[in-house]
């Protein structure tokens, strides 16, 4: 008896220590982190979310969550090695139910219907287009229809795109408008942005464009008027495209140091537009678009690029001018002959 009592307790220390190494398990070990996203820890506290997961406003992104080992046996997390693993299969093999939804407020869930056309363990969501903290819920419901889990709660922060401006002392010269450099021909001057949206990280992506036009002088030499559009010498041209941005880290130079000269000898007019740019967090939000589109990611014009009026932002430059003059050829100093005299 003794030895059937303690064969009855070695077992059931066993069964004790594989349950606990399940529980511990976490089945995002081994995954790509890059690749996908998961929260640090499982929260069933609404009140408990941290908003530390930002989105662009207006994008939709697909969430999922690992289904109850219990009740859903053969799930397997079929392409999740892979870059974009699709709706299917995440939900293959899942026989539990599920439920989502997505408001402002902890105290709004109660209240809230559940998120239409997704009842599996996957869900996309679209995002406001104001800023603030919204949270999701996901309750899932054994295949019985009668025993709900807890619910699970994650929290995002909704933020705007990246905003963008030129970080410079601005004047106005000769009636030209956003003038941070002038001169006599050649004008030395580089050239700083600043980001403005403290919710987005670096790297920031940024495709600036320069013009130039030539000009006469009014009447006193006190403006410029009559500007030709006019072609930007090969030496300063920005060599920006959408697949082949300027790259920065942070808020700093984005056109180094350049001498701006004079095109056919007439004062002219260069304007540098930061034209449009994204970052990090913008970038991260076109997850939905490049997958259902078959976008290449590692392509930087697969990504959306925001300019001044499409970013919401309210203040700052993105427009920059640089007047550059002819130097003055002065003649000769005249003076009274000697042979004026008597």
């Amino acid at each position: 008896m003794r030895t059937k009592n303690l064969l009855k307790l070695a077992f059931t220390m066993l069964a004790m220590i594989v349950m606990t190494g399940a529980m511990a398990q976490d089945p995002w070990d081994g995954k790509d982190p890059v690749k996908i996203y998961k929260q640090s820890t499982r929260v069933i506290d609404p009140t408990a979310v941290t908003y530390d997961y930002s989105v662009t406003v207006g994008k939709k992104m697909p969430f999922w969550v690992w289904p109850s080992a219990v009740y859903n046996p053969n799930f397997v997390e079929t392409g999740f090695d892979n870059d974009y693993p699709t709706r299917t299969e995440i939900e293959t093999n899942v026989n539990s139910s599920f439920a989502w939804k997505f408001v402002a407020n902890p105290a709004d869930l109660g209240g809230a219907t559940a998120i239409a056309g997704f009842t599996k363990n996957y869900v996309e969501i679209d995002m406001p287009t104001t800023t603030g903290n919204r949270i999701v819920e996901v309750i899932e419901t054994a295949p019985s229809g009668f025993c709900a889990g807890d619910a699970v709660y994650f929290g995002i922060k909704v933020i705007n795109p990246p905003f963008a401006n030129i970080n410079e002392t601005f004047s106005t010269k000769l009636g030209i408008a956003n003038v941070i450099a002038d001169g006599c021909s050649p004008v030395a001057k580089n050239l700083t942005v600043a980001f403005g949206n403290t919710d987005e990280v670096g790297n920031y992506h940024v495709v600036p464009t320069i013009t130039a036009q030539t000009y006469e002088l009014n009447g006193d030499g006190t403006a410029l008027i009559n500007g030709v559009a006019a072609t930007v010498p090969a030496a300063l041209e920005i060599s920006a495209t959408d697949n082949s941005p300027i790259t920065l880290a942070a808020a700093g130079e984005l056109i180094a140091s350049r001498e701006y000269t004079t095109i056919g000898d007439k004062p002219t007019v260069y304007e540098i537009s930061l034209n449009k740019w994204n970052a990090k967090i913008s970038r991260m939000s076109d997850y939905y678009d490049i997958r259902e589109n078959g976008k290449d990611k590692t392509r930087p014009d697969s990504y959306t690029y925001y300019t001044y009026a499409s970013s919401g932002q309210s203040d700052g430059e993105v427009v920059a001018r640089i007047i550059v003059m002819p130097k003055p050829v002065t003649g000769p100093i005249y003076h009274i002959p000697s042979s004026w005299a008597l």
